[in-house]
């Protein structure tokens, strides 16, 4: 058989922040939503295409590639890895990154 209590005494420290919070009307409220902030900024659609080109690399080079890509940790669930292409891609994107700031474009 389980005992019913009532519920524990608020202790003055919680009655402290209770009337705190009562303190603040709903007028201050209001007007703090409405007030709103600043719009946001919309940035220019960028007009960049997808282009296809072929690369030669050499069989050694992809097969390391391949290799780094079997290193990376796999996600949870799914048993596909990372491919050589989003490795290029990475790659290509860290190269730019270094770059642009070498030459601060």
């Amino acid at each position: 058989m389980s005992k019913i209590q009532l519920p524990p005494k608020k202790t003055p420290e919680i009655l402290k922040e209770e009337k705190a919070a009562q303190r603040i009307s709903e007028k201050k409220i209001k007007e703090i939503i409405n007030k709103g902030g600043s719009p946001i900024q919309v940035d220019q659609p960028v007009n960049d295409k997808v282009k296809n080109f072929n690369i030669m690399i050499l069989e050694s080079d992809l097969d390391m590639i391949g290799e780094l890509c079997d290193k990376r940790p796999k996600k949870p669930g799914r048993i596909i890895g990372f491919s050589k292409k989003d490795w290029l891609l990475e790659a290509i994107q860290e190269k730019l990154a270094r770059e642009k700031k070498k030459n601060n474009l």
